[in-house]
């Protein structure tokens, strides 16, 4: 996925939660990522220590029904954040 604008984007609404591991790459533009959920009434929720840097690889263990967001902030035409999202078994 290729992020360009502001926002929640879901990471793993096609997976089965359990251990994803995420890498962040691209040009951030002036943008902020952060790791989020949301939670029961809609609020997005950042995760401790959630932002998201380009090159780097996060391992998350996800629990049940928990959809989480890369939440980007301050895009501009230049922000292409590419974040794949792979399942470990």
């Amino acid at each position: 996925m290729i992020i360009t604008a502001d926002g929640n984007h879901a990471l793993n609404q096609n997976l089965k939660n359990g251990k994803l591991i995420l890498y962040v790459s691209g040009e951030y533009g002036g943008a902020t990522a952060s790791l989020s959920y949301v939670d029961s009434v809609g609020s997005t929720i950042p995760l401790t220590d959630g932002e998201l840097l380009t090159g780097q690889q996060y391992q998350i263990d996800a629990g049940k029904y928990i959809t989480l967001f890369a939440t980007v902030t301050g895009a501009s035409g230049t922000t292409a954040i590419e974040i794949k999202v792979t399942q470990k078994d």
